[in-house]
């Protein structure tokens, strides 16, 4: 099977995956036949090497995904797919920052309302108990009166 290079060149800036995104085609023996990434086109790379939990997740023959750190150390969200009729399997991964950086800041944004929400319900229950406490004074002081004017009659 050929695979030219124009091909994937296409589909991947179709993906837009970013400076650290990719997608490989492997074959079944662990050899990458051709990578294609923002740093450009590589082929003829032994996978199981630089990928071990991919790679023993490619084994199991059905699609899937793993989290991995790459050779670049940065950790990736990598997705597979083996070809239907081929001994080869299609690989993409993006950064694994990028790709949660849009849930981290709904995240964010979720964990400060959560505290103004707090803090604004301490500080009306304070508020309440301070009335509270006032308020029992105020009774209290009125008893007193009361008595002292029911002892004085």
């Amino acid at each position: 099977m050929l695979f030219r290079s124009s091909n994937l060149d296409a589909f991947y800036s179709q993906l837009k995956l970013g400076a650290q995104g990719f997608i490989l085609i492997v074959g079944a023996d662990g050899i990458v036949r051709v990578r294609q990434s923002a740093s450009g086109t590589h082929a003829n790379y032994d996978l199981r090497k630089e990928w071990p939990a991919l790679w023993e997740a490619l084994g199991k023959g059905r699609e899937g995904g793993v989290i991995e750190r790459g050779p670049g150390g940065v950790r990736n969200i990598v997705s597979f797919r083996p070809v239907t009729g081929y001994p080869l399997s299609v690989v993409v991964g993006e950064d694994e920052a990028k790709v949660t950086e849009g849930v981290a800041s709904v995240r964010r944004t979720y964990l400060a309302a959560a505290a103004m929400i707090s803090l604004a319900a301490v500080l009306v229950i304070g508020m309440l108990t301070l009335a509270i406490q006032r308020e029992r004074r105020r009774v209290a002081e009125r008893m007193l009166a009361n008595q002292q004017l029911s002892a004085s009659e």
